[in-house]
């Protein structure tokens, strides 16, 4: 699910946001000074395949530039919905799911990461606006 959480004011520079859609990664480039460390990527305003599309020039690491798999994101000062289609289990038909627009206020509301939950999506879309 979705937690908010408040800001902290000594968040290091790797973990600054602006207004909008962000998405968390680990950063895999063992010559980058955020080797094996959460980075944020700041998306702004607009949609960000997580799952099922071409995003690989949006998902790069801030410090070094190179690709970084996303695993979960997070929304503020905006509104926001998702859509995609998921397969609940092995063999049964994907369904088309979605959500209707939610207001995320000056705080940091973040899903919770779900290693499992993320393979049962053949695609999922995260859209983000100005209030």
């Amino acid at each position: 699910g979705l937690k908010r959480h408040e800001w902290g004011s000594n968040s290091p520079d790797l973990h600054s946001t602006n207004h909008g859609l962000c998405v968390e990664a680990v950063c895999t480039n063992g010559h980058c000074e955020a080797y094996q460390n959460t980075v944020f990527i700041n998306i702004g305003f607009g949609q960000f395949h997580l799952v099922g599309g071409t995003n690989a020039n949006a998902s790069k690491c801030p410090v070094c530039d190179h690709y970084v798999k996303p695993k979960t994101c997070a929304f503020n000062n905006c509104k926001w919905r998702w859509w995609g289609i998921q397969q609940p289990q092995e063999g049964q038909p994907p369904k088309r799911l979605s959500a209707d627009w939610k207001v995320a206020d000056n705080a940091y509301h973040r899903f919770k990461e779900d290693p499992n939950g993320l393979s049962r999506w053949r695609k999922l879309v995260f859209e983000a606006h100005k209030n």
